[in-house]
């Protein structure tokens, strides 16, 4: 509020401003309690891939957590940018075998452990005998 400025309070009596907070009509702001503290802040997270790179994802996820690492711990453990883990974590990027290893390293197991803690790793093929072929162009 400019300094001098009228002001109206709500009885209609106008006093002059001095730009001080104790001449503003306002109440002052207080924390809303209604809020419940354990909220989900941003976006809501989207569903992770069906299939391996999503199984992948949640199983590091887990492990990570239990072991109470941050992602960029993770990352900084496993030689591999914090971008990397987020993505892989959220089955959004496929990992290399190289990731997985340093992953499954950084979190303290074989890479074979990781693996086979995702069921669509172990899962048979549908089709067995066939091979995949490129389209033609």
């Amino acid at each position: 509020m400019p300094v001098g400025a009228t002001v109206l309070s709500t009885d209609g009596e106008s006093s002059k401003g001095c730009g001080s907070p104790a001449a503003s009509p306002l109440p002052p702001m207080r924390k809303d309690t209604t809020m419940d503290e354990t909220r989900q802040r941003g976006r809501p997270r989207k569903p992770r891939p069906p299939g391996v790179a999503g199984q992948l994802g949640q199983v590091i996820e887990q492990h990570r957590k239990e072991l109470g690492l941050s992602a960029e711990e993770l990352g900084t453990l496993a030689g591999l940018g914090l971008g990397t883990i987020i993505r892989v974590e959220r089955g959004e990027q496929y990992a290399t075998l190289d990731t997985v290893l340093a992953i499954a390293h950084a979190l303290g197991m074989g890479g074979n452990e990781l693996l086979s803690a995702c069921t669509a790793w172990n899962a048979q093929p549908e089709k067995k005998g066939t091979r995949h072929v490129p389209p033609r162009k």
